[in-house]
C-alpha cells in the first residue's frame, strides 16, 4: 500500500522561539491491546544535522492513548498532545484524533519549570488506511523557518523497532546493530504469579516493568559500566532469570532473538523505576524498548 501524506496541522504554530538542531529519540511506536500500532517519527524541515543538543521528545501511553511531548530545553517550553487511533467499520481503516495532553507534562519530561504552549484549535479527526502516514507540523522557529514535523503512522503490521518509516531511510550494510530483542505479547511468570500481556516491543534493549517489583532491562550484548549482570538466558521464545528469590519467565508468542536458539542475556535491575503514567490496576505491567541505554535514563535539567 502506498503511504498518503495527510497534512494534519500546517500552521506549525510558532510555538517555540527556538527549534534546536536535531530531534532526539526520533522514532517511537506503541502496540495497543486492540492490535493497533501507532508509530511516530519526529523530523525537522529542512533537515538539521549540526549540533549535539536538540528538542527532546517523550512518549507514554495509557489505555488506548499515546501521550507525546516535544520540549525545547533551552527555551524551557513544551508542546504536548494526545494521539488516539480506533478501528473503523471498514477493514484496515482507522479514525485518528489529536487532542490536548491529558497527563501532566512533568511526568514525561521528568522535570519541572517548563511552560506549556498551546494552540487555539486542534485538527479534526481523520480516517486513514493501514500504513498511511500523517504529517503533523508541531513547531516552527519564526526566525529561521525550521519546522518540527511528527510523522504519524497507524498500522496493524508488527515491524522491527525503529523501522516503521523504513521508506525514509538510506540503504546500509547489515551489522549486529541491526539485530533486536523482541517482546511479543508475552506471558510473564513471577514464581506462581501469572501476568498476561497484550502488547509488544523490540529494540537493542527491551524492558518489562512489573508493579511492585520494578523494571527489568534486557540486552543480548554486554553493557560496560551500565550495571548489567549476565544472569539471564534466552531459550527460543523465553527469557529466564532469577532475582531476589523470585524466578521470572517471560514467554513470547514468537522467538525472542532471531529465529530462536539459546543465548546468554544481560539484565539490569531498576527497582526505583516509576512509569510516566502508572498502568491501570488490571494491567500491572509495561513493556518498552530503546536502541541505547541512555535513552532509558535521560533526565533533563
Amino acid at each position: 500500500m502506498q503511504n498518503r501524506a495527510l497534512i494534519f496541522f500546517s500552521a506549525a504554530c510558532a510555538l517555540f522561539v527556538s527549534v534546536s538542531s536535531g530531534v532526539q529519540a526520533q522514532e517511537n511506536s506503541t502496540r495497543f491491546a486492540s492490535g493497533v500500532i501507532i508509530a511516530v517519527k519526529a523530523e525537522t524541515i529542512p533537515p538539521q544535522s549540526n549540533g549535539e543538543s536538540g528538542n527532546f521528545v517523550a512518549n507514554s501511553s495509557s489505555g488506548d492513548i499515546m501521550h507525546r511531548v516535544i520540549s525545547d530545553p533551552k527555551g524551557k517550553v513544551y508542546f504536548g498532545y494526545d494521539l488516539k487511533a480506533v478501528r473503523e467499520p471498514q477493514p484496515k481503516t482507522f479514525r485518528v484524533s489529536i487532542r490536548p495532553l491529558s497527563v501532566k507534562a512533568e511526568l514525561l519530561l521528568k522535570t519541572s519549570g517548563f511552560r506549556s504552549q498551546t494552540v487555539k484549535k486542534y485538527p479534526e479527526d481523520v480516517v486513514v488506511e493501514d500504513g498511511d502516514t500523517i504529517n503533523f507540523e508541531t513547531l516552527e522557529n519564526p526566525s529561521t523557518g525550521v519546522k518540527v514535523v511528527d510523522l504519524i503512522k497507524v498500522t496493524t503490521e508488527d515491524r522491527k523497532f525503529g523501522t516503521y518509516f523504513a521508506e525514509r531511510m538510506e540503504a546500509k550494510d547489515f551489522t549486529v546493530d541491526d539485530v533486536d530483542l523482541r517482546l511479543d505479547r508475552p506471558v510473564i511468570l513471577c514464581n506462581d504469579e501469572k501476568i498476561q500481556t497484550n502488547s509488544g516491543a523490540s529494540g537493542h534493549l527491551v524492558w518489562v516493568y512489573i508493579r511492585g517489583k520494578g523494571r527489568f532491562i534486557f540486552s543480548f550484548t554486554p553493557q560496560p559500566d551500565q550495571n548489567f549482570q549476565k544472569i539471564g538466558v534466552i531459550e527460543d521464545n523465553k527469557i529466564l532469570f532469577d532475582h531476589d528469590g523470585v524466578s521470572y519467565q517471560v514467554i513470547n508468542k514468537t522467538p525472542v532473538l532471531g529465529s530462536g536458539g539459546k543465548w546468554n542475556l544481560w539484565v539490569r535491575i531498576d527497582p526505583a523505576y516509576k512509569p510516566e503514567v502508572e498502568p491501570p490496576t488490571e494491567q500491572p505491567y509495561q513493556l518498552g524498548a530503546a536502541d541505547e541505554v541512555q535513552y532509558l535514563f535521560r533526565e533533563q535539567g
